[in-house]
């Protein structure tokens, strides 16, 4: 549904990307009916009340940006998560260079099995050579590779968590404008608030 923040699965499987958040349409209240009677002694318009309408409009509209600010709130956070996964992908990928090879240029070791799998999932090249190029995850995963071959697979991990890292800005940016929004419409409810207020107190008094 549209505005609801949706459930993301856990971001150590690291296999679901993320997916720009729908517009939020603005419900458009429908108005409370005229209701006429003795307790209105003048000839009024028997439109419907327009107040009413107008508070339950602005309620709908706090409400929608409430959502919109939740929803990017949870998309941020989500992505937070990803880089922050993908960075220990990347910490795992050097140990395997110190651990296995070393200084030693003739050594060659296996990528660590999360990160073959997420390089596998998200077809990340290795030193030129894409992942699906193999007959499947099991052949792929079992190439040994030079730390020269490894560090291009870093590269492309870091390449990964940019993506992450970039979209959270814009994620930001429109997080701000809807808070800016959210505000402005609060604002405009408090004062269309008093307003009716004031209104009402001078038809009251003249009574």
């Amino acid at each position: 549904m549209p505005g609801q923040i949706q459930t993301r699965p856990n971001p150590e499987l690291l296999l679901q990307t993320d997916a720009p958040a729908k517009e939020v349409p603005l419900t458009t209240a429908d108005p409370a009916p005229f209701v006429g009677g003795l307790l209105v002694p003048r000839n009024y318009d028997t439109k419907p009340v327009t107040d009413s309408a107008c508070f339950a409009m602005m309620f709908q509209a706090i409400e929608n940006q409430r959502l919109e600010v939740g929803s990017r709130m949870d998309e941020y956070k989500w992505n937070n998560e990803m880089a922050r996964a993908i960075e220990r992908l990347k910490n795992a990928t050097q140990i395997a260079i110190d651990k296995d090879i070393g200084s030693d240029p003739n050594k060659t070791t296996t990528l660590p099995s999360d990160v073959a799998r997420y390089m596998w999932d998200n077809n990340l090249q290795i030193d030129g050579v894409f992942p699906r190029k193999y007959a499947s995850f099991e052949e792929f995963a079992s190439q040994k590779y030079a730390a020269a071959q490894l560090r291009t697979a870093i590269g492309s991990l870091d390449i990964k968590k940019t993506e992450y890292t970039d979209m959270n800005s814009q994620y930001m940016q429109q997080t701000n404008i809807a808070l800016s929004l959210l505000q402005v419409v609060q604002q405009l409810l408090t004062s269309l608030i008093d307003m009716v207020k004031r209104i009402k107190e001078q038809i009251t008094s003249k009574v």
